[in-house]
């Protein structure tokens, strides 16, 4: 029998930084077992539903297109909420902070994660990154979430004023993003008695793998408790692949999402008990899942298949990148011609270093043709690189 609980509120959570009127609005939407809907633009990013049943309504990250409305059941995430409060000991004594806007599917989930534990709050997507290391020191945060760029920012704030480190921090849950090496290493200083986990999923599955101390490089984890996962021919699904064979990653999961209330995507679909949405990757032989990126942006040069987002990892890991965006404009004789946005104060030696970085990571076929420097990328509220305003604005500069 499907189980239909709402949302509920642990003990009394209590606001510590960030606007009153959104913490108490959905409060009482969580008081009332309402049904929740948030949204990434516009003057409200929080409607309440009257519904007979509660569901909960957010919007995709919409990075390579128009964003998507899904619809959810509370029980797949409460029953995460369970989870992680097992994986991690997560009590009222904990203090939450979000650096995201509640549009981002990863900052409500962290919200509603702390009511549910009776935790208190702080939201702090209205504040700079220097505003935001004050108010984690000043509330003693304990557990936070955020993305990688999100992170960026921090560890840049950090490094302009010689920040403090950040014991009173537990647990930093990573989404939205891989962490390059780099980054990595300056949140183990930044927050030196914080167990670093990143998690892999989507506004649409939740939680697929998450990493722990022994997870290799390059990976994102095993799979999380309860989801199997299973690599598939991208063609021809009821081919299954062997260990470190590239394919489409199929999942069955108690926290997938219900279906889309507005949008689609061509990528998504289930079949059986399985959903896939789209993503390629492999298993190791033990069980390790390594992302290689999204079908719609795969890209042919010179009969060679080339993940954009491969390439952007590479870039990310320059100590002078804070941002990047690769993307592809048809070319007659090679299928795609590879275009590297980057996010980087000007610097002489800058973009031979990029071509020295690729060349020394990436096959000939992958590297970019041409780099372009900007001050700062087109962002979506979700943090990530507006790839659809890029590509369009890229492709007038032709």
């Amino acid at each position: 029998m499907t189980d239909r609980s709402p949302f509920r509120l642990g003990n009394a959570t209590t606001l510590l930084a960030g606007k009153a009127d959104l913490f108490d609005s959905l409060q009482r939407a969580l008081h009332s077992t309402n049904s929740i809907q948030t949204c990434q633009t516009g003057p409200s990013p929080l409607f309440i539903k009257e519904e007979a049943q509660q569901w909960l309504y957010c919007e995709t990250s919409g990075s390579t297109g128009k964003a998507k409305i899904i619809r959810r059941k509370p029980q797949s995430w409460i029953r995460s909420f369970a989870e992680n409060g097992d994986l991690f000991s997560l009590s009222d004594k904990d203090r939450y902070a979000t650096l995201g806007h509640i549009g981002h599917s990863l900052t409500l989930y962290a919200l509603l994660e702390a009511f549910h534990h009776g935790a208190d709050i702080a939201m702090m997507d209205s504040s700079s990154p220097k505003a935001q290391l004050l108010s984690l020191f000043e509330h003693q945060i304990s557990i936070l979430y955020a993305t990688p760029t999100q992170l960026r920012l921090l560890a840049h704030a950090a490094r302009a004023k010689n920040q403090a480190l950040f014991p009173a921090l537990r647990l930093l849950m990573i989404g939205g993003g891989k962490l390059d090496a780099a980054l990595l290493a300056e949140m183990k200083q930044l927050f030196p008695k914080a167990r670093l986990h990143e998690f892999y999923g989507s506004s649409e599955t939740s939680f697929l793998t998450l990493s722990d101390p022994t997870t290799p490089v390059g990976s994102v984890g095993r799979p999380y408790p309860g989801v199997t996962l299973h690599i598939r021919h991208p063609d021809q699904p009821s081919q299954s692949f062997k260990p470190f064979e590239t394919g489409e990653i199929w999942i069955n999961s108690p926290y997938l999402f219900e279906g889309y209330t507005q949008g689609k995507s061509a990528y998504t679909y289930r079949e059986g008990d399985f959903l896939t949405i789209g993503e390629m990757g492999y298993l190791d032989d033990k069980g390790y899942l390594y992302l290689k990126g999204r079908k719609s942006r795969m890209v042919t040069v010179a009969d060679h298949n080339v993940f954009l987002q491969d390439v952007e990892q590479i870039l990310l890991g320059h100590k002078r990148v804070e941002g990047c965006a690769v993307l592809a404009l048809e070319d007659a004789l090679r299928g795609s011609r590879i275009i590297a946005i980057i996010e980087a104060k000007d610097h002489p030696d800058l973009l031979d270093e990029l071509r020295k970085t690729c060349s020394q990571s990436l096959t000939q076929h992958a590297i970019p043709k041409s780099f372009v420097r900007l001050d700062s990328l087109p962002k979506l509220p979700s943090g990530k690189a507006d790839l659809q305003a890029l590509q369009t604005w890229i492709e007038t500069q032709e």
